[in-house]
C-alpha cells in the first residue's frame, strides 16, 4: 500500500496503513540513524493520524494520535511527530526531526535536520527553523520568521512577522517585533523587547527585560545590561 520513493515512502491512500509502536509510545524507530540507510525501517503511525496521500514521510518516522499531514508536506528520516501535531501543506521537515505534542506547522515551513519543536509551539507560514535548533514549549514565529542553526529559543518567546535570528543564537522569553535582524551568536535575555526593525551585529549580548527602540542598530559584540531601555533610531556600542 506504500510505495517507495528514495528514502520516502509516499501513502498509496488516505488515511496511511496505521501501525503502533510497540507499547503505544511513538518515537523515532531505535536506533534509527539518518546517516546510515541500513537503520531505517518503515514509518509508523497512530490509527488516529490522517496523512493526504500526497505527503512523503521518511523511513523509520513516526506520527501520533490525531496529528495531521496535509499534502505534499515531506517528513524526513527517523523522525518524531507526537500527538494533536499538524504540519501544514508543503511543509518540509528534516531528518532526525522531533515535534511534540500539539506543535503547529502551517503551510511551507520548513525545519532543518536534528532540530527539536517544542509542545504546543506555533510556525506560521513560511517560518524557517534551521538545523540542530532548540525551540521550546509555546514558541510563536510568525509568517516568515526564521531561526538559524544550532538556536535555542526559549517557551513562551514571540517572533513577528520576518523577524530573524541569525546561527547560534541564545534567544529568551522575548519577543521581537516585526523585520528585526538579529546577526549570529546573539544572546537575548528573558523578557526583553526589539521594537520592529531593530537590526543587531555579531555577537551581542542583551539582558533580560531590556527595551530596544524601533530602527535601533546594535553594533558587534556589544553588551546591553539588565533593565536598559534605548530610544528609537539609536545605535549603540558602535565606535
Amino acid at each position: 500500500m506504500i510505495r517507495s520513493h528514495g528514502k520516502f515512502l509516499i501513502p498509496a491512500i488516505l488515511p496511511l496503513m496505521s501501525a503502533l509502536v510497540p507499547g503505544g509510545a511513538f518515537a523515532a524507530t531505535p536506533g534509527c540513524d539518518p546517516s546510515d540507510p541500513s537503520t531505517w525501517s518503515s514509518p509508523t503511525w497512530d490509527p488516529t493520524a490522517t496523512i493526504v496521500r500526497t505527503a512523503k514521510i521518511g523511513a523509520g518516522t513516526t506520527i501520533g494520535a490525531n496529528s495531521k499531514v496535509a499534502g505534499y508536506a515531506r517528513i524526513g528520516v527517523c523522525g518524531t511527530i507526537g500527538d494533536n501535531v499538524t504540519v501544514g501543506y508543503s511543509a518540509k521537515l528534516g531528518d532526525g526531526v522531533t515535534v511534540a505534542n500539539g506543535a503547529q506547522l502551517a503551510g511551507r515551513t520548513s525545519v532543518g535536520d536534528g532540530t527539536t519543536i517544542g509542545t504546543g509551539t506555533k510556525l506560521n507560514a513560511h517560518a524557517d527553523v534551521g538545523a540542530n535548533a532548540q525551540i521550546g514549549s509555546g514558541v510563536t514565529l510568525s509568517y516568515w520568521s526564521s531561526v538559524g542553526d544550532n538556536s535555542t529559543v526559549a517557551p513562551s518567546a514571540v517572533f513577528s512577522g520576518h523577524a530573524v535570528a541569525g546561527n547560534n543564537s541564545t534567544i529568551g522569553a522575548a519577543r521581537l517585533g516585526s523585520y528585526v535582524i538579529l546577526g549570529d551568536g546573539n544572546s537575548v535575555g528573558d523578557g526583553t523587547l526589539l521594537k520592529a526593525h531593530a537590526k543587531s551585529g555579531l555577537s551581542v549580548t542583551m539582558g533580560q527585560n531590556v527595551t530596544v527602540g524601533r530602527y535601533d542598530t546594535i553594533c558587534d559584540n556589544a553588551v546591553i545590561p539588565d533593565g536598559m531601555s534605548l530610544p528609537n533610531n539609536y545605535k549603540y556600542g558602535c565606535y
